[in-house]
């Protein structure tokens, strides 16, 4: 899938709370994503992404695209504020 339609469809799925740094589902209101082993929060987007990091579709939702490579400026895995995270390169 192309990342243009991917987030395209976290817009029309999810919306952000910059209060929090959490996305919900437009649908439920809840919050989604459960942790993953190594502290992350995974997010089931649909059956061709599967699942992606909660903090990927963030940053994709407000800079137009999906980074390799994302980094937590404060270290804080579960902290997804959007001035807390940044695009690394390798």
């Amino acid at each position: 899938m192309e990342q243009g339609n991917a987030i395209q469809i976290f817009i029309k799925k999810y919306f952000y709370d910059s209060n929090d740094g959490d996305i919900y589902e437009y649908k439920t209101g809840k919050s989604v994503g459960s942790q993953d082993t190594k502290g992350y929060y995974r997010v089931y987007v649909n059956k061709e992404i599967k699942y992606l990091g909660k903090h990927k579709i963030i940053f994709a939702m407000h800079h137009g695209y999906i980074p390799e490579v994302i980094d937590h400026k404060d270290r804080d895995k579960n902290n997804n504020k959007i001035i807390l995270i940044q695009c690394c390169y390798i």
